[in-house]
C-alpha cells in the first residue's frame, strides 16, 4: 500500500485487530502479560529516565 493518509477508522481498526491478537495470545498463554506490556510499550525496557532538573520541573508544573 503506498499511501501518504491514512484514515481514522483505519487506523481504529488495525489497532483493535493488534489489541484482538494480543488478547488471543495471552489467553493462549503464549506470551505472558508482563511480556505483551514490554512488546507493546514504546519505551525501551531498559531505558533510564532522567530529569535533570526536579525541582524547577515541579516549580514549572505548579504555575501551570
Amino acid at each position: 500500500m503506498n499511501r501518504s493518509t491514512v484514515s481514522f477508522l483505519e487506523i481504529q481498526q488495525s489497532h483493535r485487530k493488534e489489541r484482538a491478537e494480543d488478547s488471543r495470545a495471552l489467553r493462549a498463554g503464549k506470551v505472558s502479560a508482563r511480556k505483551l506490556q514490554e512488546i507493546n510499550s514504546f519505551i525501551p525496557v531498559d531505558a533510564k529516565m532522567k530529569i535533570a532538573d526536579l525541582a524547577g520541573y515541579v516549580k514549572n508544573r505548579r504555575v501551570r
